[in-house]
């Protein structure tokens, strides 16, 4: 289950505000899940280079602020305002609406706790 917020283009939201943002007008996207070891994104920047072959082959442009660098910072971000420390899943989501007209590529960020054992 998500927490609270998530990451939408660089920005910092609660996900309750995501439902008329475009994301869930989406034609063309791609997604990666990136396991979290603790407060580490493991093989971040593999799964970047991932996601950017995809995207070229898909012919949707990388967005601006989707750099290694930027969402390691994201991610943290993240972690500590959704209070997740002990491991989880994060998502990243890159996006692109293609009707009625091609739009920016955009992306989101979200983060999953691992589930608590018993």
């Amino acid at each position: 289950m998500n927490k609270n917020f998530c990451i939408f283009n660089g920005e910092l939201v609660k996900i309750s505000e995501l439902n008329n943002a475009p994301v869930f007008a989406i034609n063309e996207s791609t997604q990666e899940d990136i396991r979290l070891y603790n407060t580490k994104p493991l093989c971040l920047g593999r799964h970047v280079q991932q996601i950017e072959e995809r995207l070229l082959a898909k012919e949707i442009p990388i967005p601006e602020k989707f750099t290694v660098g930027n969402l390691d910072r994201y991610i943290h971000r993240l972690l500590n305002v959704n209070k997740v420390y002990k491991g989880g899943i994060c998502t990243l989501l890159v996006f692109q609406k293609t009707f009625p007209e091609k739009s920016e590529s955009q992306f989101c960020i979200f983060i999953s706790p691992l589930p608590e054992l018993e």
